[in-house]
């Protein structure tokens, strides 16, 4: 048996009631015996219980644990196939519900689109790394074993090259500046920011006057697609210490510069003040630092643990509780 606390309960049981449930895209063959909904209420618990982070361990934990049955809304435990195959395709999926519960905080009045903020943060790969230079040649040395394969490197300022995975979201403010996530995007490591910031384009509030970017998003491409969406971008396009370079800026960089809100220079130190913060939080509430599971699986996993931490953010405004408050979200096991 399991003791499973009232928190628990309530955050399982918000999936899909908060923003309201989203409609499954019909596909050929047969049909899903199970909901995404049940389905994405098993996974979280791969969030708060370490021990059941692979596919085979979930599978044995529902099994032995009715109320955790009961609590994911199941009536027969699914095989262990059945959550690996719905797990490698759950990312589109996980990435409409951050959106809708993005929208949930806006319509609630729970955060101000004034300010957005949009940085990536980096995530160990489970196993050992790839050396650079034999994964440029697509080497695979017989010495290393269980490498993730699809991962890339990336440069985190703070903890330098990383061989892994990227998270990406783009956040609003609460009123006691506190950032929350309106949607997010995994890729490997190697995909840059300003890349995943494009995709995202179509996706961000129109109501938003300010966007607060680091020089990682200084990128021609990025500001071309940006103007495609908006005539009116630069004005709220806020670059935070643009890098120095000699000699005469392009055309583009120029106009960029120009456009920089100067009387508004109090918000310049906003992104790095909040968003290392917000980071840590989520990553020290579901041990995010290495990514439990591999390949496909990796990336879902982490829109996953945003989708969860949106959930807890929810519930700890509804009670009072602090914004990233966690440690209350807790099964008891025997």
């Amino acid at each position: 048996m399991i003791a499973v606390s009232e928190t628990v309960r309530k955050w399982l049981g918000a999936v899909d009631s908060v923003h309201g449930r989203i409609p499954q895209q019909r596909k050929r063959g047969r049909p899903y015996l199970y909901s995404t909904t049940v389905i994405i209420r098993c996974y979280l618990l791969m969030l708060l219980y370490p021990r059941v982070r692979k596919h085979a361990a979930l599978q044995a934990f529902l099994c032995r644990h009715g109320e955790a049955r009961m609590l994911a809304g199941l009536h027969t435990v699914p095989h262990r196939t059945t959550l690996s195959r719905r797990f490698k395709v759950l990312g589109p999926s996980l990435q409409t519900r951050i959106r809708a519960m993005g929208l949930a905080f806006v319509l609630h009045g729970c955060v101000e689109l004034h300010i957005l903020m949009a940085d990536g943060t980096l995530h160990q790969a489970a196993g050992p790394s790839w050396p650079a230079k034999y994964q440029k040649q697509g080497v695979l040395p017989r010495t290393l074993r269980h490498v993730d394969r699809s991962a890339g490197w990336g440069k985190s300022p703070y903890h330098g090259w990383v061989w892994g995975y990227r998270t990406h979201p783009v956040v609003a403010l609460n009123l006691n500046l506190e950032p929350i996530p309106l949607l997010a995007e995994a890729q490997p490591a190697n995909v840059q920011d300003n890349t995943i910031l494009a995709r995202q384009l179509p996706s961000l509030p129109p109501e938003a006057t300010a966007l607060l970017l680091d020089s990682n998003y200084e990128d021609e491409a990025l500001v071309t697609a940006w103007q495609q969406y908006d005539e009116g971008v630069l004005t709220r396009w806020l670059i935070v210490d643009p890098k120095e370079r000699p000699g005469r800026p392009a055309p583009w960089r120029q106009q960029m510069q120009i456009s920089r809100l100067l009387e508004e220079a109090d918000l310049y130190g906003l992104r790095s003040k909040l968003m290392e913060p917000f980071f840590a939080h989520w990553k020290e509430a579901f041990e995010l630092d290495v990514v439990p599971l591999q390949g496909q699986d990796a990336c879902a996993y982490l829109l996953l643990a945003l989708y969860g931490y949106q959930l807890l953010i929810w519930d700890n405004l509804q009670t009072g509780r602090p914004t990233y408050a966690y440690r209350h979200l807790v099964l008891g096991f025997d």
